[in-house]
């Protein structure tokens, strides 16, 4: 069994964690570690059940909140994760360009 692609698109809000009722606020290197500890713990669970997992995420800064942060984790056969991931690309493209074609002033109803 294969798992398609699993994009994560990860709040732009701030993340916190709470210690002892004392809330702070993740730096851009904490959150990073946060975020690929759970996909990690992710990618443990989905192995007991797929051959290829590919998961993909990506976050704003806290720090600079225009800066983009990503992280491209998986396992198993690398040929077939790749052609997962260039499924998706595919399919989502197709889906933007018949939502564009939709939109276009060129289509008679």
């Amino acid at each position: 069994m294969h798992l398609i692609v699993c994009v994560l698109d990860l709040e732009d809000s701030l993340t916190f964690l709470t210690k002892s009722n004392t809330i702070f606020f993740m730096n851009d290197q904490e959150r990073a570690e946060y975020i690929n500890s759970i996909i990690e713990q992710k990618l443990n669970e989905l192995s007991e059940y797929c051959d290829s997992v590919q998961i993909l995420a990506s976050w704003n800064g806290m720090d600079e909140p225009n800066n983009t942060h990503s992280s491209f984790k998986g396992f198993g056969n690398y040929y077939a994760r790749v052609g997962m991931v260039n499924r998706f690309v595919e399919e989502e493209s197709a889906k933007i360009q018949n939502q564009i074609w939709d939109e276009s002033d060129d289509c008679i109803d």
